[in-house]
């Protein structure tokens, strides 16, 4: 398989993530539910690493 075949292919083996994490919004009590890196790592890449692939992020931002 070539590099996009692959791909193609983990797109189609990875299910959905829940939304596990709350996200507390400023002062006013308000929140929502997000998806955590680390489930999003955790669905991803034992895929990956069956079809020996690999991916990275081109940029990150941390917001505190």
């Amino acid at each position: 398989m070539n590099i996009f075949q692959k791909m193609q292919l983990a797109t189609a083996q990875i299910e959905k993530v829940a939304k596990n994490l709350k996200v507390e919004v400023g002062k006013s009590g308000g929140s929502y539910k997000a998806v955590s890196e680390g489930d999003v790592l955790r669905a991803v890449k034992p895929i990956e690493a069956e079809l020996g692939i690999y991916s990275y992020p081109v940029a990150r931002n941390v917001i505190e």
